[in-house]
């Protein structure tokens, strides 16, 4: 998954765009969220995609949860559970 690939970079900016959900989410630094984004768009998502992942990531793991899977990503041995995560995410995202 080119996404999968390219969270490897960081994180991303949300952007202040409208949220996925209306749960509590967990903040990241500026400089990894603007990371996130970067490579998102650069792999084909738009920015309102791919600030939707981003929206739906943090809600789920907490940056230092995330920095860890992102270690595993880039030693390609992301965990299937992550995996599914994006994958489902991905869908409802282009569907909004």
């Amino acid at each position: 998954m080119k996404i999968l690939k390219n969270l490897n970079l960081t994180m991303i900016a949300i952007l202040l765009l409208a949220s996925c959900s209306q749960e509590s989410k967990n903040e990241y630094p500026i400089i990894a969220t603007q990371n996130f984004m970067n490579s998102c768009q650069r792999s084909g998502g738009s920015q309102e995609n791919c600030a939707c992942m981003l929206d739906k990531i943090q809600r789920k793991y907490t940056f230092q949860e995330f920095t860890s899977i992102e270690k595993k990503v880039n030693q390609n041995q992301s965990p299937k559970d992550f995996q599914e995560f994006v994958k489902l995410s991905k869908v409802e995202c282009l569907k909004k």
